[in-house]
C-alpha cells in the first residue's frame, strides 16, 4: 500500500478469522436479493447494509419497504442506512425503522453522486459541519431504541473537511464510522488518501471501519497492518469482483472449484430477481451491472465485458453466461 507521503506499509500476516468484515451498500447492486442470495454460497462478511433508503414526498418508496422488511430476516447482521438533508426527514426515517423493529441506523454522509451531493445530501453536507451535527443530535436522540453509526468520505471537495467533523462525530455514541478515504469529487478515482485515514482516524472514539479499494488479500492485511486500530473492514467493488475474497481474507479453506460456486450463486441469483417480480429484461440490465465485476473471475475479461455489454435479451443472455460455467 502506498501513502501519499512516499510511504509503504510492510508485508502483513494473514488475518485471523474473527476480523469483522462489512459489505458495503451499493446502490443497484447491493439489494436485499443479492445480499441473500450471496450469504447462501459465500462465508466470511459479518454484517451489511441496505442501500440508502430514502423519503419521497414524505413516504418511503416502494422498493425501500422491501430492503427493510428483508434485512429483519438478518437480524442482527443488518444496518439500515438512510439518507437526508434535514433532521426533520431523518426523524422521520429513524420512526419508521423503530416502528417495523429495526435496532441500527447508519447515516450516508458519503454518497458521491451529483444528484445526492447538491442537495446535501451524502457527501454534499460534508462541508457543513453544524448541519452534520444537527442531523447526529437528531438520530441519537433515538438512542438506546437505534444504534447510530456513520459511512463517510473525507469530504465533498477536499479531505482537509474532515477535521472540523471529527469534534462532532466524536460528541455523540456512534456505534461505528466507516470511512472511504476519498473526496465526493474523486468519485471511485484517484488516489485513496491512506495517510489522512491515519492521522484523523486515530483521532476519532468511535470504533472505525476502513473502506475503500480493498480487492485483494494483500490489499486487506495492508491496511490492518498500518492500522491495527480500526475496528474492522468493509469491502464494496471488491466483494463483487471476487465474492470469496472475505473467506480468503479471514484465511478460511477455498472451495474446490471457483466457477462451480460461481455458477450456481449466479443461477439462484437470477432466479432471486424473476420471484421478485422482475421482468426479463430488468434482470438482464441487472446482471450486466454486476458483470461488470464477475468477468475478471473469467479469461480476456476485457473482451469478455464487451460481449456483456451488448447482450440484451434474456436468451442470449443466457447462451452467454452458459458458455462461461460449461
Amino acid at each position: 500500500m502506498v501513502f501519499r507521503n512516499g510511504s509503504t506499509a510492510a508485508g502483513a500476516n494473514p488475518l485471523d478469522v474473527s476480523m469483522r468484515i462489512e459489505m458495503a451498500p451499493l446502490q443497484g447492486l447491493t439489494g436485499h436479493v443479492f445480499r441473500e442470495v450471496y450469504a447462501r454460497h459465500f462465508v466470511g462478511v459479518d454484517h451489511s447494509y441496505c442501500p440508502f433508503v430514502r423519503l419521497r414526498a414524505g413516504q418511503l418508496l416502494a422498493r425501500d419497504k422491501r430492503e427493510l422488511a428483508a434485512g429483519l430476516v438478518m437480524g442482527d447482521g443488518f444496518t439500515p442506512q438512510i439518507i437526508a438533508a434535514s433532521p426533520a426527514e431523518a426523524s422521520s426515517l429513524c420512526g419508521l425503522l423503530v416502528e417495523s423493529g429495526h435496532r441500527r441506523v447508519n447515516l450516508n454522509l458519503g454518497c458521491p453522486f451529483p444528484m445526492e451531493t447538491k442537495r446535501k445530501k451524502g457527501a454534499g453536507l460534508l462541508p457543513y459541519p453544524e448541519e452534520v451535527e444537527k442531523l447526529l443530535e437528531t438520530l441519537c436522540r433515538f438512542e438506546p431504541a437505534l444504534k447510530v453509526s456513520v459511512k463517510t468520505r473525507l469530504g465533498l471537495e477536499d479531505d482537509s473537511e474532515f477535521s472540523a467533523l471529527v469534534p462532532i462525530f466524536n460528541a455523540f455514541p456512534l456505534s461505528a464510522i466507516i470511512i472511504h478515504p476519498r473526496t465526493a469529487k474523486q468519485m471511485y478515482k484517484g488516489t485513496v488518501a491512506w495517510d489522512v485515514f491515519g492521522e484523523q482516524g486515530r483521532k476519532l472514539t468511535s470504533p472505525v471501519i476502513a473502506n475503500g479499494d480493498i480487492a485483494t488479500i494483500e490489499d486487506a492485511h495492508r491496511v490492518r497492518e498500518a492500522f491495527p486500530w480500526i475496528a474492522g473492514l468493509m469491502i464494496g467493488r471488491g466483494l463483487l469482483r471476487d465474492p470469496f475474497l472475505p473467506a480468503a481474507i479471514k484465511g478460511l479453506d477455498p472451495p474446490s472449484s471457483r466457477r462451480q460456486v460461481l455458477g450456481h450463486f449466479h443461477d439462484d441469483l437470477v432466479e432471486g430477481y424473476s420471484e421478485a417480480g422482475m421482468s426479463p429484461g430488468h434482470i438482464v440490465d441487472k446482471m450486466r451491472g454486476l458483470w461488470t465485476y464477475l468477468v475478471h473471475n473469467f479469461p480476456d475479461a476485457e473482451k469478455l465485458t464487451k460481449r456483456f455489454k451488448k447482450v440484451r435479451d434474456m436468451d442470449k443472455y443466457q447462451e452467454l453466461v452458459g458458455a462461461l460455467f460449461r
